[in-house]
């Protein structure tokens, strides 16, 4: 495998969408579970910090309760 710049950049880029998954998550459940937001009011926050789009927003939100679902039907 060559090393090149396009390489390294979508590594970076893959990091950080990471990041950005964990911290999105972080400010989700803290908006939905210690301040009663619903997730409606919430989709526009993640939208204008994170800097993504409303359809990306509604789609993380709906894969964390679909998460959330199948840990609950687990235990």
């Amino acid at each position: 495998l060559k090393y090149n710049i396009d390489t390294e950049k979508s590594v970076k880029n893959f990091r950080r969408k990471i990041i950005d998954i964990e911290e999105c998550e972080q400010i989700y459940v803290a908006l939905l579970k210690e301040q009663g937001y619903s997730p409606s009011r919430i989709v526009p926050i993640l939208v204008n910090y994170f800097k993504i789009s409303e359809e990306e927003a509604w789609t993380f939100s709906k894969n964390y309760h679909a998460k959330e679902a199948a840990l609950e039907a687990t235990n």
